[in-house]
């Protein structure tokens, strides 16, 4: 049986209770007699591996931190939640309802996840972003800024949204030079770069374009097409 990371003091606050560390944990950097968090129960916490909540965040409810996960910062953890494998909540962020973060996921600064919302692999939503019901974000996408994911969206792959309400899975265009992405309602990423789409329509940045990347012609052509098929996702889903 594996010896117990930690304990709950007697003292409250806020109807929770400080974590105390019964030893030590090399991988935490904790030393036994370090505090941590608070929580409102043994069933908020793993004694299991290495999760850890840390001093100014909460887990309470039903919510349960497992695995590898951390929770630190200002960060609550509530409801029926669940974080674990090696997932990060922190800052100010929010995982309630029967939400779930896991894989590599990170939530943080003022984000918030919950319903039955997932966020998982090495996805990132921060910001004053919101993923609910029954959403789910995953691979490498980032959601950020004010944007909303919620409904059956799936935000997925490379896609970085920045704004606006999603309650579709917004779309991808791969095959060309540089994946081309609907970023926000108004606005199409073509690799790195992210611009309003009356930016795209002028052709003197298309040019500068195609000289600073060192694309052909025919990658251009290719790109502009993949582009106006953006467009037309863009209009049919939001009015630009």
């Amino acid at each position: 049986m594996t010896e117990k990371k930690y304990k709950l003091s007697r003292k409250r606050k806020d109807g929770l209770r400080r974590i105390i560390a019964l030893r030590d944990i090399p991988s935490l950097r904790i030393s036994k007699g370090d505090l941590g968090g608070l929580l409102e129960g043994y069933d908020n916490l793993s004694q299991d591996e290495d999760a850890w909540v840390y001093k100014q965040a909460r887990v309470y409810d039903q919510a349960h931190v497992s695995g590898q996960a951390r929770v630190y910062g200002h960060a609550r953890v509530y409801g029926l939640a669940w974080v674990h494998e090696r997932a990060r909540v922190y800052g100010q962020a929010e995982v309630f309802g029967q939400a779930q973060v896991s894989g590599h996921a990170q939530v943080y600064k003022q984000a918030q996840v919950s319903g039955h919302a997932q966020v998982y692999e090495q996805a990132q939503v921060y910001g004053r972003a919101q993923v609910f019901g029954d959403a789910r974000v995953y691979g490498l996408a980032q959601v950020f800024g004010d944007a909303r994911v919620l409904k059956e969206a799936r935000v997925f792959g490379y896609v970085r949204l920045i704004s606006g309400l999603w309650t579709r899975t917004p779309l991808q265009v791969i095959g060309g030079k540089f994946i081309v992405q609907v970023s926000s309602p108004t606005e199409i990423s073509i690799g790195c770069q992210t611009h309003s789409v009356g930016w795209w329509r002028n052709e003197e940045n298309w040019e500068e374009m195609r000289k600073d990347e060192g694309i052909t012609d025919e990658e251009v052509a290719i790109l502009r097409r993949h582009f106006e098929i953006a467009v037309k996702e863009l209009e049919a889903t939001h009015e630009i």
